[in-house]
């Protein structure tokens, strides 16, 4: 379940948020279909320079080579043994989509490349991101269960001897030889011989 989420927050924050709403705003590369190279009237504009004359829907990145490198990252989602059958078409769609992109003249190989990686590597980051906070969380309980153990646990001295025993529970403690289990509910003792 946790895997799923993050996946869904990488396609949010990476081939959403940083390309369509950032990247692509404000890059200023044109497409290649718009520059004096390939017959438009705008000037080549080399890739991540921001100093390029489109005003929108810009050339870096490419949007869809980001959404094809996103569905690369479904297959942490599979389990292992379908992965084998699942990871050769899936690579396939996805790289066929982003050199369809450079193959159209809508992006430079540069941009679906740079679009492809970066949904990869969002997808990584979360996953990095994700083990790291589940790691803490995890510590942290730990920490709280040991508290709470060592608050339900208390020494105390049975013919000069150190013992722990535990509240509400009966737990035999050995004395000089013999097991003895005292109820601390029922404040009764038995004593066997051992």
């Amino acid at each position: 379940m946790t895997r799923l989420l993050v996946a869904l927050i990488s396609l949010g924050v990476g081939p959403g948020l940083l390309v369509n709403s950032f990247l692509k705003t404000f890059s200023g590369r044109p497409r290649p279909f718009q520059t004096n190279l390939f017959g438009g009237n705008l000037d080549f504009t080399a890739a991540g320079t921001f100093v390029g004359e489109c005003t929108r829907n810009c050339s870096f990145v490419s949007g869809e080579a980001s959404g094809a490198g996103w569905l690369l990252c479904l297959l942490f989602l599979v389990p292992a043994n379908a992965r084998v059958w699942i990871a050769p078409p899936l690579i396939i769609a996805s790289t066929t989509m982003a050199a369809l992109r450079v193959a159209v003249g809508s992006h430079y190989a540069s941009d679906a490349l740079l679009g492809w990686l970066l949904a990869v590597i969002v997808f990584m980051g979360m996953l990095i991101l994700e083990s790291k906070i589940l790691a803490g969380w995890d510590r942290s309980s730990k920490k709280a269960s040991e508290r709470s153990l060592r608050g339900r646990w208390r020494r105390t001295s049975v013919d000069g001897s150190q013992t722990a025993r535990s509240e509400g529970s009966c737990k035999p403690q050995e004395v000089g030889g013999l097991f003895q289990t005292r109820s601390l509910r029922g404040g009764g003792d038995v004593t066997s011989g051992g």
